[in-house]
């Protein structure tokens, strides 16, 4: 008599089920964990030493509704801001402005303008990346300077930890003689615009929130001298 094989029946759904939570179970007991579908870390990537960048601010005067967010001119970082007019701007990681922005880093001579008798010892592989002032959603530009100072915040991005010294003279700066030590990240700088001279002094990342104000530096030579990167030929290059 010809036997006729019988095939094999499939197992029951809910052994399946039961199978594929054993083995999660299994491996939590492991340590490990089971990614969800569509599931990435998005968690930005910190390098050893990096300085991480934070702007707070308050826009002075502030009336409500004049601005909703701001946010540094070329970057897309931006940050709401407050019916009282405060905010806090998180800045791009160094993985994020070496990449994502590269395009928009200078050389270290680049952050002063069109120049002369220029004398540094920055180094070739120095990058920079400075913000001088915001814009608001509403277009209105944004200083970090108190009432009738003539002194602002800047923020610099540095590619690397380097010290280094930059002499010269400068369109809208004047006389620029200053010394730096900056941090791989975010540093923190006063600068002081004399008009004829242009010094520069590296302070604390603020934690309380700074004067960003609409009248700029009360005077319109001075404030063509608020980003001086502008009158570089790479800026230019790239409008």
């Amino acid at each position: 008599m010809k036997q006729i094989a019988q095939r094999s029946r499939p197992a029951p759904r809910f052994a399946l089920g039961a199978a594929l939570t054993g083995a999660a179970l299994l491996l939590a007991s492991c340590g490990g964990t089971m990614a969800g579908p569509g599931t990435e870390d998005t968690q930005p990537i910190i390098l050893p030493g990096e300085q991480l960048g934070r702007i707070p601010g308050q826009i002075t005067p502030f009336t409500v509704g004049q601005a909703a967010s701001v946010k540094p001119e070329e970057l897309n970082e931006s940050a709401p801001v407050s019916a009282t007019g405060s905010f806090d701007l998180g800045l791009p990681t160094v993985t994020s402005m070496t990449a994502k922005y590269s395009d928009l880093l200078f050389n270290a001579t680049d952050v002063f303008g069109a120049c002369s008798n220029v004398t540094t010892t920055a180094p070739d592989s120095l990058r920079l990346y400075p913000i001088a002032t915001l814009k608001t959603d509403t277009g209105q530009p944004l200083t970090a300077n108190a009432s009738g100072s003539t002194t602002a915040k800047n923020w610099w991005f540095a590619s690397q930890d380097a010290s280094y010294t930059f002499q010269g003279e400068c369109i809208g700066l004047g006389t620029v003689n200053a010394t730096f030590n900056l941090k791989l990240g975010w540093n923190v700088l006063d600068v002081n615009y004399g008009g004829t001279v242009t010094s520069y002094t590296q302070v604390d990342a603020p934690t309380a929130p700074v004067e960003w104000r609409t009248g700029g530096l009360g005077s319109q030579r001075l404030n063509n001298a608020l980003e001086p990167w502008k009158n570089s030929a790479a800026y230019r290059a790239r409008q």
